[in-house]
Protein backbone atom coordinates (compact mmCIF):
# COMPACT_ATOMS: atom_id res chain seq x y z
CA UNK A 1 0.00 0.00 0.00
CA UNK A 2 2.87 2.52 0.59
CA UNK A 3 4.42 1.68 -2.65
CA UNK A 4 1.13 2.44 -3.98
CA UNK A 5 1.24 5.82 -2.04
CA UNK A 6 4.52 6.98 -2.87
CA UNK A 7 4.08 5.86 -6.93
CA UNK A 8 1.09 7.97 -6.84
CA UNK A 9 2.54 11.02 -5.50
CA UNK A 10 5.66 11.04 -7.94
CA UNK A 11 3.13 10.72 -10.51
CA UNK A 12 0.80 13.14 -9.38
CA UNK A 13 3.43 15.71 -8.60
CA UNK A 14 5.38 15.62 -12.11
CA UNK A 15 4.10 17.91 -14.96
CA UNK A 16 2.19 15.95 -17.37
CA UNK A 17 3.16 15.53 -20.74
CA UNK A 18 0.91 17.42 -23.54
CA UNK A 19 0.80 15.29 -26.80
CA UNK A 20 -0.42 17.28 -29.48
CA UNK A 21 -2.67 15.66 -32.18
CA UNK A 22 -0.55 14.89 -35.50
CA UNK A 23 -1.29 12.75 -38.20
CA UNK A 24 1.35 10.19 -36.86
CA UNK A 25 -0.59 10.11 -33.68
CA UNK A 26 -3.13 9.30 -35.66
CA UNK A 27 -1.84 6.58 -37.75
CA UNK A 28 -0.77 5.39 -34.27
CA UNK A 29 -4.30 4.72 -33.04
CA UNK A 30 -5.07 2.95 -36.25
CA UNK A 31 -2.56 1.13 -35.91
CA UNK A 32 -3.08 0.20 -32.65
CA UNK A 33 -6.90 -0.55 -32.59
CA UNK A 34 -6.00 -2.82 -35.69
CA UNK A 35 -3.22 -4.71 -33.49
CA UNK A 36 -5.98 -5.07 -30.50
CA UNK A 37 -8.53 -6.19 -32.43
CA UNK A 38 -6.48 -8.55 -34.11
CA UNK A 39 -5.57 -9.73 -30.49
CA UNK A 40 -8.80 -9.63 -29.23
CA UNK A 41 -7.51 -7.38 -26.63
CA UNK A 42 -10.01 -5.04 -24.63
CA UNK A 43 -8.86 -2.20 -25.11
CA UNK A 44 -10.11 -2.09 -29.20
CA UNK A 45 -13.64 -2.06 -27.53
CA UNK A 46 -15.66 1.58 -28.13
CA UNK A 47 -16.21 1.66 -24.19
CA UNK A 48 -12.38 2.15 -24.04
CA UNK A 49 -11.80 4.62 -26.96
CA UNK A 50 -10.43 6.99 -24.56
CA UNK A 51 -7.70 4.37 -23.41
CA UNK A 52 -6.80 3.55 -27.12
CA UNK A 53 -5.87 7.15 -27.27
CA UNK A 54 -4.12 7.12 -24.03
CA UNK A 55 -2.18 4.16 -25.34
CA UNK A 56 -1.37 4.85 -28.35
CA UNK A 57 -0.26 8.40 -27.15
CA UNK A 58 2.13 6.90 -24.53
CA UNK A 59 3.83 4.60 -27.57
CA UNK A 60 3.77 7.25 -29.72
CA UNK A 61 6.36 9.37 -27.54
CA UNK A 62 7.83 6.27 -26.46
CA UNK A 63 7.06 6.59 -22.97
CA UNK A 64 6.16 4.28 -19.98
CA UNK A 65 2.55 4.82 -19.30
CA UNK A 66 1.88 4.69 -14.99
CA UNK A 67 -1.28 3.29 -14.21
CA UNK A 68 -3.35 1.09 -12.18
CA UNK A 69 -6.23 0.37 -14.72
CA UNK A 70 -5.89 -2.79 -15.84
CA UNK A 71 -7.33 -2.76 -19.16
CA UNK A 72 -3.74 -1.10 -20.19
CA UNK A 73 -2.40 -4.93 -19.62
CA UNK A 74 -0.56 -6.35 -22.40
CA UNK A 75 -1.40 -3.64 -24.97
CA UNK A 76 0.78 -4.65 -28.16
CA UNK A 77 3.37 -2.06 -28.00
CA UNK A 78 3.04 -0.32 -24.60
CA UNK A 79 5.05 -0.08 -21.57
CA UNK A 80 3.63 0.52 -18.40
CA UNK A 81 5.71 2.18 -15.45
CA UNK A 82 6.20 1.60 -12.30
Amino acid sequence: MEAETARTARTRDSDPTVVPVTDRLIEQVARLRFEARTAAHPIADRSHHADLWIAASAIHIDAPLVTADTVFNDVPGLRLGA
